[in-house]
């Protein structure tokens, strides 16, 4: 049995050890879009532990139920939603073990409210919390990006299909086949394929960061470059990717603020 006092000692170590691995996977992350393996193993590792605590402290001094109803939610939606979106190709398998890591580390808000962080009391699952905080940070973010794009770059909304104006300046940016060339972890949403001599353009929507390797798709676009075949001025959307852990990051610092308080207001008294 362990004894209710260590609650606060445990989520304080909890809070620390989650912020160091996320601001060094957030940095990783934004750098080059990938992270590196045995860090995160380490971090799921860690995380798995403090479950373990955490649930010895719960199961010791609460009912049962409270720790298989948290579990389950804590447990089922965020791994199962970033294992989704992992084989849609719209994430790496490095962000599966991330959130499932913070599903096991912050499973219990009972626990989180012993610290007396501005975010406490809450109520709800913590990491469903910090997923909406990031993915609110998406929205803000991809807002921004596609009005500035709008305004800077209308001329490359032409000739494209109402989906692929909405989308592009949310997903991409536009650049110079020069400067793509230069640049490192970035995928091309503009293609361009070879036929006869002639080199054919077409714009797709995603891509897949675990089949795809940009270096491939540089060097296929320098030599039709050294062929002639395309102006190194000319123009495409590239696509750098949400730089999700760096997103997680804040959404978890905001939630150390918040808690769930804006669910709250959300729901009727």
């Amino acid at each position: 049995m362990i004894s209710w006092e260590w609650a606060w000692i445990l989520e304080y170590a909890k809070i620390v050890f989650t912020l160091l691995f996320l601001a060094r996977f957030s940095i990783e992350d934004y750098r080059k879009r990938e992270v590196n393996d045995p860090e995160v193993y380490a971090y799921v590792a860690g995380s798995a532990v403090f479950y373990a605590l955490s649930t010895l402290i719960i199961i010791s001094n609460l009912p049962p139920a409270y720790a298989a109803v948290y579990t389950a939610l804590s447990i089922t939606i965020a791994p199962v939603l970033f294992t989704l979106l992992y084989l849609k190709g719209l994430m790496g398998l490095g962000d599966v073990y991330v959130a499932t890591g913070l599903s096991l580390t912050f499973t219990y808000p009972v626990l989180f409210n012993e610290t007396g962080l501005p975010g406490t009391p809450a109520i709800a699952p913590p990491v469903i919390l910090i997923i909406l905080y990031a993915c609110a940070s998406i929205i803000i973010y991809s807002a921004g990006k596609a009005l500035h794009i709008l305004t800077r770059h209308r001329d490359m909304l032409k000739n494209l299909s109402l989906t692929e104006k909405i989308l592009l300046p949310i997903i991409a940016k536009p650049m110079t086949v020069r400067e793509y060339l230069e640049t490192r972890f970035l995928y091309p949403l503009t293609v361009f394929e070879e036929e006869a001599g002639a080199v054919k353009q077409k714009i797709r929507l995603s891509y897949d960061v675990e089949k795809e390797d940009y270096r491939e798709h540089q060097a296929r676009l320098k030599t039709l470059v050294e062929k002639g075949l395309v102006s190194p001025e000319a123009k495409i959307w590239v696509a750098h990717g949400i730089p999700f852990l760096t997103l997680l990051l804040l959404g978890f610092t905001t939630y150390l603020v918040l808690g769930d308080k804006p669910l709250t207001l959300l729901t009727p008294h």
